[in-house]
């Protein structure tokens, strides 16, 4: 596991470096790579997959760790990959590029802002106020001390950074849905020649830089965030 984000780190430094050098074929097949190896990571340090669910289950689709997490956990409200998954497939490189586009800027807008004039615990307090938290009096009538205040500080770690990365890489896995790894390299049905298709007049290409940033952000933060679920990490 621990060597999937240095890999994702040189597939990212390939990307771009392709990117700028006008190979849009090759630069969007190391950024797919980029994203594939993002989220086998997540998924193996949340627990829902293993070492050999990689090739077996997952391969080079990313998106797939999403629906076994969608299958333990119900992130999609029972919504399902298949549905999104689907979906993508019919939509045009355009409209694909704008809603994704779209939802990252939106995960970005939607953090919670905190209180920089008062204590990280006395934020945890308020955030929890008006919400059906397990042990709430329990928590609202605990005194502030260094111990509290460093747990609210990764609580909200957690709820704004992991929660911002996690939609991050499910957005930029839904992107690397819409065509095969192998077609971004040789001809085949779904694309004909990949370098006339992933030109710099296709949509995707056109964002593609930004796609990239968004995976390395990703791959950058993944390490500091505590994802481990011990219902699935008992030994």
């Amino acid at each position: 596991m621990n060597d999937l984000l240095p890999l994702a780190q040189t597939d990212i430094k390939s990307a771009e470096l392709l990117f700028n050098n006008k190979i849009y074929s090759n630069a969007i097949y190391f950024y797919h790579q980029a994203v594939e190896k993002a989220v086998k990571y997540l998924g193996l340090r949340i627990g829902v997959i293993d070492i050999q669910d990689l090739r077996r289950k997952i391969s080079h689709n990313p998106i797939k760790v999403f629906k076994i997490l969608d299958e333990k956990e119900n992130i999609f409200d029972g919504q399902g990959i298949d549905n999104f998954s689907s979906m993508i497939k019919l939509l045009t490189d355009e409209q694909l590029v704008n809603r994704t586009l779209s939802e990252i800027e939106k995960s970005t807008r939607n953090l919670y802002d905190l209180n920089s004039k008062i204590s990280f615990f006395q934020n945890f307090k308020n955030y929890i106020i008006d919400k059906n938290f397990e042990e709430k009096e329990l928590l609202l009538s605990i005194e502030e001390n260094a111990y509290y205040n460093k747990m609210a500080s990764d609580f909200f770690n957690q709820l704004n950074v992991g929660a911002t990365i996690m939609r991050m890489l499910f957005l930029n896995s839904c992107l690397c849905t819409k065509y095969s790894l192998d077609s971004y390299r040789y001809s085949s049905n779904e694309v004909g020649d990949p370098i006339e298709h992933f030109s710099i007049n296709n949509p995707i290409i056109l964002k593609l830089d930004i796609f990239i940033k968004s995976i390395n952000i990703c791959v950058s933060q993944l390490p500091t965030i505590k994802w481990e679920n011990e219902k699935y990490n008992q030994t």
